[in-house]
């Protein structure tokens, strides 16, 4: 009995010695491409254009070895540039409105209230799977003089829905903002990536399934037909009557 004992105890030893072993070259592996470092994260305010710009929650500022660094996307959006990680090659792409040439819209859609207009814009009709879709909206003062109004931020923002009714609002941060207009100003936004992100992900759990890391890190739709739509909402100083603009526009997405 006590031999028996003996050699279980053995090995046990073994066992445990080479699971240490293959946990080290695990770590080793591991340590080719990643490295440990202390960051800090800091509250900063971010005025881009002069502007001051709110962060969702989903972006987070670091300090490290005396420098900031800002979430690229948040940025990105904000300058209507687009970005793209590939997780395979571990690139991050960004392309901006003109080398994407994305003013050459084929598909557009107007609508309008109380003297403002909002238009949504796409560069195409149809997509490959592979591209970033090249769309933005913009709201105008189509009035005379000058006009302050109160919204949420954005001011626009985008929703986006597929032929099963599988709808992805786009997040607004109700706190009070104010803009001013004088006639024929506009602001422009573009559509956010994330937004196809929190889609995908709000989508498969919807069908009970889950979405895979490459899928969600890629930001790319199946192919199938979407509404994309931008809207607006604000109160027009003066008056406690909220205005709200919205349109829709179709687009296709193929392999």
């Amino acid at each position: 009995m006590a031999r028996k004992l003996k050699v279980k105890w053995i090995v046990m030893i073994i066992i445990s010695v080479l699971s240490l072993m293959l946990l080290s070259i695990n770590v080793m592996n591991g340590a080719s491409y990643l490295k440990q470092i202390q960051a800090h994260i800091i509250n900063v305010k971010y005025v881009i254009n002069g502007e001051e710009r709110t962060m969702g929650d989903e972006y987070t500022s670091l300090t490290y070895n005396n420098r900031l660094y800002v979430p690229i996307r948040f940025v990105a959006d904000t300058l209507g540039a687009r970005t793209l990680y590939d997780n395979t090659t571990k690139e991050v792409k960004i392309a901006n409105i003109h080398t994407q040439q994305i003013f050459n819209t084929t598909n557009r859609k107007h609508a309008s209230s109380n003297h403002f207009e909002i238009g949504l814009f796409s560069g195409k009709n149809q997509y490959t799977r592979d591209e970033i879709p090249s769309i933005w909206s913009e709201v105008e003062y189509v009035g005379s003089g000058e006009i302050k109004i109160e919204h949420g931020y954005p001011l626009l923002s985008y929703y986006i829905k597929d032929k099963d009714g599988a709808i992805q609002h786009e997040f607004t941060a109700p706190m009070k903002m104010t803009s001013t207009f004088k006639q024929r100003d506009k602001q422009l936004r573009f559509f956010p990536e994330s937004l196809i992100k929190n889609y995908l992900i709000n989508r498969d759990l919807l069908l009970n399934r889950s979405s895979t890391q490459q899928e969600v890190s890629d930001f790319r739709l199946d192919p199938g037909h979407y509404v994309v739509g931008a809207e607006a909402d604000f109160i027009i100083s003066g008056s406690k009557e909220t205005t709200t603009l919205q349109t829709e526009i179709n687009i296709t997405v193929v392999e």
